[in-house]
């Protein structure tokens, strides 16, 4: 079950759609990991920010990627995906 990329409202960066594809796919396969750990401590997803309203921003080098997930705060509470490459 993909993570909650509905929320992402914005999204801006210089990544190709295929580095972003897959690194997409391994988010969700990170969270299919957490949700599974949630369950068996007895805990729904909902008990995770990780299953709420988050902004990401994804920082891509030759051979690392970090990725950041933000609360988003202010006004409006809008959520942004941001790629850097």
């Amino acid at each position: 079950m993909p993570l909650n990329w509905q929320s992402l409202k914005i999204e801006a960066g210089n990544s190709s759609a295929e580095v972003r594809a897959t690194v997409i796919s391994e988010l969700d396969q990170f969270g299919d990991r957490v949700r599974a750990l949630l369950a068996a401590k007895g805990l729904r997803d909902s008990d995770s920010p990780l299953f709420g309203l988050w902004s990401l921003f994804v920082f891509i080098q030759r051979d690392r990627v970090v990725i950041a997930f933000l609360q988003p705060s202010g006004t409006f509470l809008v959520s942004i995906m941001d790629w850097r490459e």
